[in-house]
């Protein structure tokens, strides 16, 4: 699997490559918002600052490990990692 990459939907694998619809994971569309802001083009128009999340809250799965530092550890990678990357910290 690679980082940042735009995913193809597995959900139709049936279909040949040319066909498959192309999508962006949960992580990619929070770092996206994280970066460019959660604004669409017409809202842009009139706020012209980016609204970014100042947090993202996120229940503990309870099939990761019991203290939640491999989650932790995924999201910090997910989200203000990527960031930072992307904006050059």
């Amino acid at each position: 699997q690679i980082l940042g990459a735009l995913r193809t939907k597995s959900g139709r694998s049936n279909l040949p490559s040319h066909l498959r619809s192309t999508s962006m994971s949960c992580s990619d569309k929070l770092c996206r918002w994280c970066v460019l802001g959660m604004q669409g083009a017409l809202l842009s128009r009139y706020v012209p600052d980016p609204i970014v999340p100042l947090s993202v809250v996120v229940s503990r799965d309870p099939r990761c490990d019991k203290d939640g530092d491999g989650q932790r550890l995924a999201l910090e990678r997910a989200i203000p990692r990527r960031a930072a990357a992307a904006l050059g910290w």
